[in-house]
C-alpha cells in the first residue's frame, strides 16, 4: 500500500523548488549538425553516382539511421534547451513532482527513447492535466 501523499509538500516542491538551467553549447550541437548533414549529403550523392539509387531515398534512409541511432541524444538536448530557454512562469505549471522536464530526462535515461517518448506525452497529456499535485516517477 502505498504512503499517503502530502500534497503540501509537493505544491511547496512545484511551486518553490530550484529551477535547473542547463548550460548549453549551441555551437558545438549545430557544428554536429551540419557536419553529420554534409556527410549524409555526400554519401548519398555518392550512392546515387555510383550505384544509380535515388538521392533523396538515400538521403532518406541516412536520416532514419541517424534518427534511430541518436533519437535519445536529439530528446535530451530538445528537453535541455526547454530547460535553459522557458520562463520559470511556464516551467512552474507543472503540478507533479518531479517536474515534466526533470520525468523527461529521467525517462531518457531509463528507457528506449520510443517507449520514453510516449511516456514524456502520457506523462504531459494526461497526468499534469489532472486536478491537485502527484508524484510521479518513470
Amino acid at each position: 500500500m502505498n504512503p499517503p501523499i502530502d500534497e503540501g509538500k509537493i505544491r511547496d516542491y512545484c511551486q518553490h523548488h530550484e529551477l535547473q538551467r542547463p548550460d548549453l553549447n549551441i555551437k558545438k550541437m549545430l557544428v554536429i549538425v551540419v557536419l553529420v548533414m554534409s556527410i549524409m549529403c555526400i554519401v548519398s550523392y555518392s550512392l546515387y553516382l555510383l550505384a544509380g539509387f535515388s538521392f533523396f531515398l538515400c538521403l532518406d534512409v541516412l536520416l532514419c539511421t541517424v534518427t534511430i541511432c541518436y533519437g535519445s541524444d536529439i530528446l535530451r538536448f530538445l528537453v535541455k534547451c526547454y530547460q535553459h530557454y522557458a520562463t520559470e512562469n511556464i516551467r512552474r505549471q507543472c503540478s507533479c513532482m518531479p517536474s515534466c522536464s526533470e520525468y523527461a530526462l529521467l525517462a531518457l535515461d531509463k528507457y528506449i527513447w520510443p517507449k520514453a517518448l510516449w511516456k514524456i506525452w502520457r506523462r504531459v497529456t494526461h497526468t499534469c492535466s489532472m486536478p491537485g499535485y502527484h508524484i510521479d516517477y518513470p
